[in-house]
């Protein structure tokens, strides 16, 4: 049960690309998407991305919706509107595992947007033969 390989707007960087200010806004984001998740679901595990300021969000939702509908995940009903102002999240379902994509509003002055993908209970094919499965 794979998750979506992020689309292209998504890069992973080698260093955490932002100050004190937005990683602590970063961290209570995927917090709170844990907290709401963890309760039904296990093992979570986050990576970190990051999108540019001008990136289409709506476009990135349509792209997680497009490609988790075609493997059968389903969207988790009111995720987002858990949160608090400024913090985003889209979230899908299959059996036992979730994930979420958490993503901050663009914060003046920094050219990136930190993004996030939560999964939980997930073992994709590359995890099943690393643990011998």
């Amino acid at each position: 049960m794979q998750v979506p390989d992020p689309p292209p707007m998504l890069t992973r960087p080698d260093e955490y690309a932002f100050g004190d200010k937005i990683a602590v806004a970063d961290e209570v984001a995927v917090r709170h998407v844990d907290e709401l998740l963890r309760q039904r679901y296990s093992r979570p595990e986050v990576k970190r991305y990051t999108a540019p300021r001008n990136a289409d969000f709506d476009a990135l939702k349509a792209y997680y919706d497009t490609r988790a509908g075609a493997a059968g995940w389903k969207p988790i009903p009111g995720l987002g509107r858990s949160l608090f102002p400024g913090e985003y999240a889209l979230g899908y379902e299959r059996g036992g595992s979730a994930f979420a994509v958490v993503w901050l509003t663009p914060r003046p002055g920094s050219a990136l947007v930190p993004v996030n993908v939560i999964r939980f209970g997930v073992v994709d094919k590359a995890e099943r033969e690393e643990i011998g499965q």
